[in-house]
């Protein structure tokens, strides 16, 4: 049977179900102020349904238990719900949510696989209560709320009216590994889950990433699934963000055999996941801690020197920008002495699928002062494009005109060994400068840097504290129990407020003081500090703008005036507010950085003269120390040398 309806139906109150006796074509073009439903039995509409094109001005289209294709283009101004058993693929056409008041309410299934996806900048919401919802391409929702169900794909979610909200979803990017990414903020609270499978290094191929482009606010539940084994010392960068804050409550890991450790690691714009050493045992196995067990250590110890990380970092839109260009910053969240720097960058016009001029453009790494150009283009060769790791091994420079695709020696001035021996912590921002052509719509699709470092130093984290812009100065105190003598200090903090330029931060300790921030009341709103202050870096914050990366203590004190004091004790931090106090500042983090001096001999290093000493004061498990010149062997200050105290002389050993 064929039914065709050339006719206008007005049906305006109520609910209308078309009912046949047989299988059927329907062809209808549809004006509904009611709603409209699809009913799957065998007296009704079949399923599936193919909606080419449908305009649904007013009212509700309202799938239930059905299949319904859109190929041709849905234009919702009501609200579509699409209930559970329901299925709605967006393949080949597009939704659109134009209109006030126009929305998705999502129960059952909903895949987006087409090149225009679900589209509302300025109007529309996108809620999911149960269910799932399978983005390869583009939802675009004034709100989109996961309050339950599911949230895999590869493709792109963008949020224009605030932030992306996960109440009780669980995020799962990819169909197995992938990158899921976010154009906004993206907000998880205690109820929500992001779930990540971890196989190999290769980010969105071997596991899974969160690219978040605006400020990922952490909560809820991490679960990792690793499918194969790691080695020890690798790292996975499984979200990155603009910035960070808070971090997951639980985290859950399947996958591991017995013995394998996870550490995850909340840096201020990434979440890693690095596979660590389990603590030492007796390597002999004979219940004693003697001269074998001192010489089989460095198979067993706590950590492994050196060791390198990939850190996989933010990525940006149109680049391609003139003096002084674009910077894109890179946070590597761990502390160590550098010895090899290797980076990879992705360099595309992704509106073309290809850079028109990438041979403009002028790229450079910096790090606390240190300059290196790993790109200086020349000409205006069409359609080319980068791909490219530099490093210092590589048998060339990169060629000046065309495409970049490869291994390559940096351009310079400079190479990558300028950075050997500087602090690994840190920002490395990554700058771009567009000589001839900028704005032309030039994207960084990738960037990562490897580091390879020997461990060194000692975190400690301060106390957090909200409303600290006050006048008198609010002190926040930290009594800090680790132990060491300083030989270097780097200090991280972030804190978000409106006027930060109002502000005096002080760090003091052992009596001595040094200024890290001194702002000018210029009253520029909106503005942060997410910065490490560091003396080797190349200057002082600014005073009238956000201080994001790098940055020299203001003064007067530099941080190397608490070198040589023992870093265990009282350690205060203090903000004044001398024009506008009391405005909602808050303190988010405080992380010191210290590298110590843990020999028990003197020599500068610690080397096999340090072990005979130290093996003269293991006391074991029964405690107390055999002489005063041992005091220096008790890394844990419990008053024993034992194998605690053994694991932390292997992470300082550098030789005989």
């Amino acid at each position: 049977m064929i039914a065709i309806l050339t006719d206008r139906m007005n049906y305006t109150d109520g609910d209308m179900v078309l009912a046949f006796r047989r299988p059927f074509i329907l062809v209808l073009t549809c004006l509904f102020v009611g709603a409209m439903y699809h009913e799957a039995s065998a007296q009704q509409i079949p399923c599936p349904v193919t909606v080419n094109p449908t305009n649904v001005p007013d009212g509700s289209f309202n799938a239930i238990n059905c299949a319904i294709t859109a190929t041709g283009g849905l234009v919702p101004g009501g609200t579509f719900t699409n209930q559970a058993g329901a299925t709605l693929d967006v393949n080949g056409g597009f939704i659109s949510l134009g209109s006030v008041g126009s929305s998705i309410d999502n129960a059952g299934t909903i895949e987006v696989s087409s090149t225009i996806g679900i589209t509302g900048p300025m109007f529309g919401r996108y809620t999911q209560t149960i269910g799932s919802t399978k983005v390869d391409t583009m939802l675009q929702a004034f709100e989109i709320d996961f309050q339950g169900g599911t949230l895999t794909g590869t493709g792109t979610l963008e949020p224009t009216g605030g932030p992306l909200t996960n109440t009780g979803a669980t995020m799962s990017p990819g169909a197995s590994a992938g990158t899921l990414s976010i154009t906004g903020d993206y907000m998880q609270g205690p109820g929500g889950t992001y779930a990540a499978e971890i196989a190999g290094l290769m980010p969105g191929a071997e596991h899974d990433v969160l690219a978040v482009a605006g400020t990922a606010t952490l909560a809820g539940h991490l679960s990792i699934t690793f499918i194969n084994v790691p080695a020890v010392g690798q790292s996975f960068t499984i979200l990155s963000a603009a910035s960070i804050v808070g971090q997951f409550d639980e985290v859950t890991i399947s996958g591991l055999p017995a013995g394998v450790l996870v550490n995850v690691i909340h840096s201020p714009i990434s979440v890693i996941v690095k596979i660590v050493q389990p603590e030492p045992g007796n390597c002999v196995s004979d219940g004693n801690v003697l001269d074998v067990d001192l010489g089989a250590l460095p198979n067993c110890a706590v950590s492994i020197r050196p060791q390198t990380i990939n850190v996989v970092c933010q990525t940006a839109n149109n680049i391609d920008l003139g003096n002084p260009g674009a910077t894109v910053n890179c946070f590597f969240p761990f502390f160590g002495m550098v010895t090899d720097v290797n980076v990879g960058l992705g360099i595309v016009d992704m509106d073309e699928s290809t850079l028109s001029w990438i041979d403009n453009l002028k790229v450079s790494l910096g790090h606390y002062g240190t300059d290196v150009t790993l790109y200086d283009g020349a000409g205006d060769t069409d359609d080319s494009a980068m791909n490219a790791t530099f490093d210092d091994a590589g048998a060339a420079p990169p060629p000046t005109v065309g495409s970049v695709i490869g291994t390559f020696k940096p351009f310079g001035p400079g190479t990558l060994a300028d950075f050997n021996g500087a602090e690994a912590f840190g920002y490395w921002p990554l700058n771009i400068v567009d000589g001839t052509s900028s704005g032309d719509g030039t994207d960084l699709t990738s960037y990562n840097i490897e580091i390879t470092f020997e461990t060194t130093g000692t975190e400690v984290a301060g106390p957090t504290a909200d409303d600290i812009d006050t006048n008198p100065a609010t002190v926040v105190a930290n009594n800090v129990s680790e132990t060491g003598i300083i030989t270097d200090l780097v200090v991280f903090l972030d804190i978000g407020t409106s006027y930060i330029e109002e502000l005096t931060i002080d760090l003091s300790h052992n009596g001595t003081t040094v200024r890290l921030y001194d702002g000018d009341d210029d009253g520029l709103q909106n503005t942060v500090i997410n910065a490490l202050f560091s003396d080797d870096a190349m200057g002082p914050p600014p005073i009238s703008a956000s201080a994001i990366g790098n940055f020299k203590p203001f003064g007067p004190g530099t941080l190397s005036d608490f070198d040589g004091m023992e870093l265990a004790g009282l350690w205060e931090l203090t903000v004044f507010d001398g024009t506008l106090p009391n405005d909602g500042t808050d303190l988010i983090e405080w992380t010191m950085y210290a590298a110590t001096a843990s020999e028990c001999v003197v020599g500068g290093q610690t080397d096999l003269l340090d072990y005979d000493t130290f093996q003269g004061c293991i006391s074991g498990p029964a405690g107390g120390l055999p002489n005063g010149a041992c005091q220096c062997a008790d890394f844990d200050n419990d008053n024993d040398i034992d194998l605690v105290d053994v694991g932390e002389l292997q992470r300082t050993f550098s030789g005989s």
